[in-house]
């Protein structure tokens, strides 16, 4: 019994959620969620939200939430980076939901909420310097001999470990799951069309290995291998025919503690500048909640999960 349950990845899931309740998350294991692609109910390894407050007398907040898949793996994962081009298309924008999604200056043009806090200034996903888009494991298949008593131990790399373990349906799952946060927060909310509002929730995919996390970096001819705790992974998901990209963070456990920490200060300085812009925002808030209320129930979710533009 002790052994199976050591080799599965029960005891890391274990590990990993005090240590997310450590940083203020309500964190559950084995979130169950209704994938929006196919209907089918999955479940993800852990899911977290914490909140943190523009404006605690009026009970505003941004909730930032964690979306976790893990993997007790004790092969290594390689992660073929490239030097970082520090643009939306190439590094995955921070994934969001709610109102308002837009933000009008008072002159000016509209503006993305991601554009108008100018994330690229501090934001963990336009500051690591490489980023990856393709990856995989490496892993023992079998031992071959060639006379008596000897034997070679042979490796492959891959995306599906052994014929079991297909990383990239994991990847999916945790893009299915924010899929499937994001449009129940859209189908939960209702626009306040009198006074406007603030709310938005904040979405951080994450895969976390027990193995060895190995960047390789082709400059030149040669490459170049390290040994890291975290790895900046995009991936492009195909959808109704559309193509998005999404940025997720692969890390260790060491790596695990070291980005809450980083997700903790940047929340912090999202919602200071929330605070010092709150009439603007709640301004283009009334604004987009006036002009949903016209639209289809259909619309007004799309808008609330980032899919619809107004404007």
């Amino acid at each position: 019994m002790r052994e199976a349950i050591t080799k599965s990845g029960y005891l890391m899931e274990q590990r990993l959620v005090p240590l997310i309740e450590s940083f203020g998350y309500k964190a559950t294991p084995n979130e169950r969620f209704r994938d929006p692609e196919t209907g089918e109910v999955r479940e993800l390894d852990i899911s977290a939200i914490t909140a943190s407050a523009i404006r605690s007398r009026e009970h505003e907040y941004i909730f930032p939430m964690l979306l976790v898949a893990c993997k007790n793996l004790r092969c290594p994962l390689v992660f073929f980076t490239q030097q970082e081009i520090r643009m939306e298309y190439f590094l995955g924008t921070l994934q969001v939901s709610g109102i308002p999604l837009d933000v009008k200056p008072f002159r000016g043009q509209h503006q993305r909420l991601t554009e108008f806090l100018r994330l690229e200034k501090f934001h963990h996903y336009y500051r690591t310097g490489h980023i990856a888009s393709q990856f995989c494991a490496v892993y023992e298949t079998k031992k071959s001999g060639h006379g008596a008593g000897s034997h070679q131990t042979q490796y492959e790399a891959g995306h599906a470990i052994d014929g079991r373990i297909d990383l990239f349906r994991d990847f999916e799952t945790l893009i299915h799951a924010l899929e499937s946060e994001k449009k129940d927060h859209a189908q939960g909310s209702r626009p306040d069309t009198k006074r406007g509002e603030i709310n938005l929730q904040f979405y951080y995919p994450i895969f976390v290995t027990s193995g060895p996390l190995i960047e390789c970096y082709v400059a030149g001819r040669r490459p170049r291998y390290r040994s890291v705790h975290r790895v900046g992974f995009l991936l492009r998901h195909a959808k109704e025919l559309l193509s998005k990209e999404y940025r997720i963070d692969v890390v260790d456990e060491i790596g695990l503690k070291r980005l809450l920490n980083v997700i903790q200060d940047e929340t912090d300085k999202m919602a200071n500048r929330i605070k010092r812009q709150r009439k603007l925002l709640l301004k283009s808030a009334l604004t987009i909640a006036r002009r949903l209320h016209t639209k289809s129930q259909d619309f007004r979710c799309a808008y609330f999960c980032g899919e619809k533009e107004l404007w």
